[in-house]
C-alpha cells in the first residue's frame, strides 16, 4: 500500500460496482495502477523500480513462508494419524485381515 506506515484502522468490502458506505479506506491497487500512480506523484524510475522489486521480494517471502506453514501442518496432521494407529488397540483377527484374498482352486 502506498503511504501506509501503519495497519489501516479498519477496512471492509464492498461488491464491485456499488459505492462503499465510506469514501475513506483502503484499496489495493495493481502493478501498473501503483506505477502510474507513482509516476504521476513525480517519483523517479529508479525508485519505482526500487520499490516494485522489494514487493516482489515482501510477496515471494509471504508466499513461501505460506507453503512452508502448509506443509508443516501436513506433516503434523500425519504424525498425529500414525500416532493414534499406533494407539489404537487392533482386533484378534487382525493378522487374518492382513493377508490376500485366498482364490479357490479346483483339484482333479
Amino acid at each position: 500500500s502506498i503511504g501506509l506506515s501503519d495497519k489501516p484502522e479498519f477496512t471492509w468490502t464492498t461488491k464491485v460496482g456499488h459505492m462503499a458506505e465510506c469514501v475513506e479506506g483502503v484499496h489495493r491497487f495493481t502493478p501498473e495502477e501503483r506505477v502510474r500512480l507513482l509516476q504521476s506523484a513525480g517519483v523517479s524510475e529508479g525508485m519505482i523500480l526500487r520499490f516494485s522489486r522489494e514487493a516482489n521480494i515482501i510477496n515471494c517471502s509471504r508466499r513461501r513462508t505460506l507453503v512452508e506453514d502448509i506443509a508443516e501442518r501436513k506433516a503434523a496432521k500425519k504424525q498425529q494419524q500414525q500416532q493414534r494407529k499406533v494407539e489404537s488397540p487392533r482386533p484378534c483377527s487382525s493378522a487374518v485381515l492382513d493377508r490376500p484374498r485366498m482364490i479357490p482352486v479346483n483339484y482333479v
